[in-house]
């Protein structure tokens, strides 16, 4: 079976160049790799542990391949058969593909990748503070998610039911630009640069990338709410009003 009769035997997602002659056919409408490779550039790849959430084909793995990379691993949910069976042994690619999910991240990594999975979680704090645990001080997260084209100077998060929401049913979770880099940041993941392509503020709903360094909080008040956002004992009633 020749190249393209391997290709034709699955059904892709991303669009990915085998060689001069042959690429996956992916879906251009769904194909926004450019602007988060405009953050790859500001990252050392060489020889880094590599983590890829809701990697689908595994291009934003190939592409940390060829930056230089050490061990990646690639995980989705429905894992790409395409990849596991032709491409990656084709390409004689490293990258192990394997099932798993964000809200279980077993390993520590030096980056994640965070791209087109944000905005399908009904539980997107769960994944954030399982994302910043697994990854090493000073560590980063590269993300791609759908945005809330609200440029409002606070925080917010518009978390539609199935039958509202703006793209398909599964989309149900869209902070405003404002909204992303807060609330990362409450998970000691702390923005740099800019949001790539420039924030809008028409309403809709957009495309936006971006990309966080792990730092530890060193706000005292924020360390030592965690354990009550966690649903934990806290002390506050512990004592009477004389021991306080």
């Amino acid at each position: 079976m020749n190249i393209q009769e391997q290709i034709d035997k699955y059904v892709w997602y991303h669009k990915i160049k085998i060689d001069d002659q042959h690429s996956t056919p992916g879906d251009d409408r769904i194909d926004f790799n450019e602007n988060l490779f405009y953050h790859y550039n500001y990252i050392n790849w060489e020889g880094k542990k590599v983590l890829d959430i809701g990697c689908r084909d595994g291009k934003h793995s190939l592409e940390a391949e060829s930056r230089g990379a050490g061990e990646i691993v690639a995980e989705d949910t429905c894992v790409s058969k395409g990849s596991t069976e032709f491409l990656l042994p084709h390409l004689n690619s490293k990258i192990t593909m394997r099932y798993g999910s964000v809200y279980s991240i077993p390993d520590k990594y030096d980056i994640i990748v965070f791209a087109g999975v944000l905005y399908h979680l009904r539980y997107p704090f769960i994944a954030m503070r399982e994302i910043s645990n697994a990854l090493d001080d000073d560590g980063m997260l590269l993300l791609e998610t759908a945005v809330w084209n609200n440029t409002d100077p606070m925080s917010l998060l518009w978390c539609p039911t199935m039958t509202e929401s703006p793209y398909e049913t599964s989309s149900v979770t869209f902070y405003n630009y404002k909204g992303i880099k807060d609330n990362f940041a409450m998970f000691d993941l702390w923005m740099e640069g800019k949001f790539v392509p420039d924030p809008s503020n028409d309403g809709h709903i957009g495309r936006t990338t971006a990309r966080f360094r792990k730092k530890a909080s060193q706000n005292p008040k924020v360390k030592g709410l965690r354990s009550y956002w966690e649903g934990n004992s806290h002390r506050f009633h512990h004592k009477t009003k004389e021991e306080q």
